[in-house]
């Protein structure tokens, strides 16, 4: 199993366009055999320390493996949605892991 951990910045207003782009791709995570974890949207107050910016979200997803998240990114439905994600993302960092 592999985990990607992603820090989320969003453009300025464009937080519905971001949540249909997620609605969207949802089932296509599934599909390739991910599955979302978590969602988070920190506050300011939650954050102990930080030396970047805040994140707009943070999302946990866990695959089955390299190649089903390989899969997942290749993905020709998901592919057509890339514009909403484009549209409402200003940045992302993308963090790739195992378990240990």
């Amino acid at each position: 199993m592999i985990y990607i951990t992603q820090l989320i910045y969003q453009k300025k207003g464009k937080k519905k366009v971001f949540e249909s782009f997620e609605k969207a791709v949802s089932p296509i995570v599934e599909k390739h055999g991910g599955q979302v974890l978590f969602r988070y949207a920190p506050s300011s107050r939650s954050i102990r320390a930080a030396t970047i910016e805040k994140p707009d979200e943070i999302q946990l997803i866990r695959f089955d493996s390299e190649e089903h998240f390989r899969q997942y990114v290749a993905d020709e439905e998901r592919i057509k949605l890339l514009s909403l994600k484009q549209s409402s993302v200003r940045t992302q960092i993308l963090i790739k892991g195992e378990t240990i």
